[in-house]
């Protein structure tokens, strides 16, 4: 269900939940009720797609990760969600912008993620492999 920013908090009673509901309710509105069957969807039926979908994400993983290796960048490989956080200079992450990869500043993330740039692998292949053809183009 990626990209559909649904999820739940579980926990015990008490201080920390009744917090999170008070921060939640002033911040974010209601989950749409496409969402909500969307989730009931993904709960109650096949999950074998899940597998699958999981293997699909490592094979990206690795790809972009051994293909910005290739390309000089050195972070360490990331464990969860899809995306990669790596560290270049302002001057870098302006020409692979202009090579025509959609990648997303560091600090858009907080003043502590200045000098990263996001990429995201929930990309198809193809997408992966042309971005990266991309960045070879423009060295370090």
């Amino acid at each position: 269900m990626t990209g559909w920013r649904l999820g739940f908090m579980a926990g015990p009673p008490g201080e920390v939940i009744e917090e999170a509901i008070k921060v939640h309710q002033n911040c974010q509105t209601c989950a749409t009720s496409i969402s909500q069957y969307a989730a009931l969807a993904a709960y109650t039926g096949d999950n074998a797609c899940v597998t699958a979908m999981r293997e699909e994400y490592c094979i990206r993983r690795e790809m972009l990760y051994t293909g910005l290796q290739d390309c000089g960048f050195t972070f360490p490989k990331p464990d969860g969600a899809f995306y990669m956080f790596v560290p270049m200079e302002p001057e870098t992450f302006r020409a692979i912008i202009d090579a025509g990869v959609v990648i997303i500043p560091g600090d858009a993330f907080g003043e502590r993620s200045a000098g990263f740039a996001r990429f995201s692998y929930a990309a198809s292949r193809d997408d992966i492999s042309t971005a990266l053809e991309r960045i070879q183009t423009i060295g370090q």
